[in-house]
């Protein structure tokens, strides 16, 4: 491996490390506040990277990727220029690169795993290290709980959520439900691995975690796979699967598992959905509201305006009457829904445009198009529930399964030859 090479694999390594820790070593450990920006730093680092090694004709998708960052700032000044008049440029310009994270992540991942075939096994690599670092934050939140301690709201303390290293319950979930979705992808293909046996009792002993967590996007994560490989594969071994939800569906009817948190909490917020203006939910008013300035604004309201880091005393909430509501003022859980802040700042053609380039990376990933219908409904799910494209934990897991994946099975298709 040339020197380039090594570089690039230790800075990927510290990556995947640091941005499932962050948080946790924040938390933890003082004078470090730095680490808050090493996420965006990393983001901007596809800007060297990709133009230093992605020379191939082939390549240039990839290096387009660059460019939807600047087309957001242009857009975002254009707005504030002719609709908002509040002068929020360096606003527009943070939010921007935090909007397009994924992406700019992906240049990188692709830098990475395209530069030779050691590479593409230590992504997988990392992959696995980070599950067995994530499982022993698990055991230890279990066993110490009084040093896993998120959040100081009553709301937390009462749930005691599994939160691990990661310090947010649903990080950790979803990670694990990666795992399973990785494993039972490679069930589907059948792709044959050494570990094949171990990765399959990982998995069961991570959605049991998983459930522990009430983490509901990492459960639908995992059933949205489950079904796919239900619908487009051939092993009818999965009909036991099916038979299993089966049962669950119908204990839900006969009432057995209606009073606990996942079922009782999922119903109340699609009660609350019924009244908006009262509601507490603050998914429901983000996405409420998102439709209605995406109905209003054909290409939304511009980058750090609405569900965003940067849109602190945005225009766009006086404008709507949300400046006074405490999550706004506060800026609490407003960012919780990545589907509402593209609706919102980009309007619907925004949100088109997330999801088609989604589309074009997963074709890149999966040769079969039943895998990339599968995974464009988990990203989403994701994204209708939980920051993703902007957020670098869930972005940075994702691309690590979706790059294991791909080279597991070049890998496989490579043996077989």
């Amino acid at each position: 491996m040339s020197l380039l090479g090594w570089f690039l694999k230790v800075y990927l390594f510290i990556i995947v490390l640091l941005f499932n820790l962050q948080e946790f070593l924040l938390i933890k450990i003082s004078g470090i506040e730095f680490l808050s920006y090493f996420d965006e730093l990393v983001a901007l680092s596809a800007y060297i990277l990709g133009p230093l090694i992605l020379r191939k004709k082939k390549d240039l998708w990839v290096l387009a990727l660059l460019l939807f960052p600047l087309f957001s700032i242009l857009h975002g000044i254009i707005l504030d220029g002719f609709i908002w008049q509040s002068g929020r440029y360096i606003e527009v310009i943070v939010q921007s690169v935090i909007n397009f994270k994924f992406f700019l992540y992906f240049v990188v991942f692709y830098c990475f795993y395209e530069s030779s075939i050691k590479a593409q096994r230590s992504i997988f690599d990392f992959f696995c290290l980070l599950i067995l670092i994530s499982i022993l934050g698990a055991i230890l939140n279990v066993i110490l709980p009084e040093n896993f301690v998120y959040s100081t709201y009553e709301y937390a303390l009462e749930r005691k959520r599994l939160i691990g290293f990661q310090f947010k319950p649903n990080d950790l979930s979803i990670l694990f439900s990666f795992l399973i979705c990785l494993a039972l992808i490679i069930k589907h293909h059948k792709i044959k691995i050494k570990s094949l046996y171990l990765t399959r009792f990982v998995s069961v002993v991570l959605f049991v975690l998983i459930l522990l967590s009430t983490a509901r996007t990492a459960i639908m994560i995992v059933m949205i796979l489950v079904l796919g490989t239900v619908i487009f594969g051939r092993n009818k071994s999965y009909t036991v699967i099916v038979l299993i939800l089966g049962c669950i569906l119908g204990l839900l009817a006969s009432g057995k598992l209606s009073q606990t948190f996942v079922i009782s909490e999922t119903f109340s917020n699609f009660k609350e959905f019924n009244n908006i203006n009262n509601s507490q939910y603050i998914r429901f008013i983000m996405l409420y509201y998102a439709f209605i300035i995406g109905s209003s604004y054909l290409f939304g309201v511009g980058a750090g305006n609405y569900g965003s880091v940067m849109s602190v005393d945005s225009p766009v909430y006086i404008e709507y009457g949300l400046a006074k509501i405490s999550f706004f003022e506060n800026m609490e859980g407003i960012y919780d829904s990545n589907i509402a802040s593209i609706t919102g700042e980009y309007g619907f053609l925004g949100l088109f445009l997330y999801f088609a380039l989604l589309w074009k990376i997963l074709h890149y990933i999966f040769d079969s198009t039943q895998s990339q219908l599968v995974f464009l409904a988990i990203g989403v799910v994701i994204a209708f529930t939980q920051p993703f494209f902007n957020y670098h934990v869930n972005s940075i897991n994702f691309l690590l399964l979706l790059f294991s994946y791909k080279y597991l099975y070049t890998l496989s298709t490579l043996r077989r030859d």
